[in-house]
C-alpha cells in the first residue's frame, strides 16, 4: 500500500538531484524546517540548495522519520 511522505531532496552543484541523499519525512513541517536549516548561511558550513516533494512510496520498504 502506497503512503505519502515529503522527500528532502538535495541538488549538487550542477543541478542534479541525488536520490542517495534524499530522506522522507511524514510531516511536512520537518522537511521544511531541516531543508530551511540546511539552507542558511553558517560560519561552520556551506549553505546546500534542497527543496521538499510529495512522494507516493511503499512503507514497509523505505524508512519515514
Amino acid at each position: 500500500m502506497k503512503q505519502i511522505a515529503f522527500a528532502l531532496v538535495f541538488f549538487l552543484q550542477d543541478g542534479s538531484v541525488d536520490e542517495s541523499l534524499t530522506r522522507l519525512y511524514a510531516k511536512k513541517q520537518n522537511c521544511l524546517y531541516i531543508c530551511q536549516e540546511l539552507s542558511k548561511s553558517s560560519i561552520n558550513y556551506t549553505p546546500i540548495k534542497c527543496t521538499c516533494e510529495v512522494r507516493f512510496v511503499d512503507a514497509k520498504t523505505v524508512l519515514i522519520r
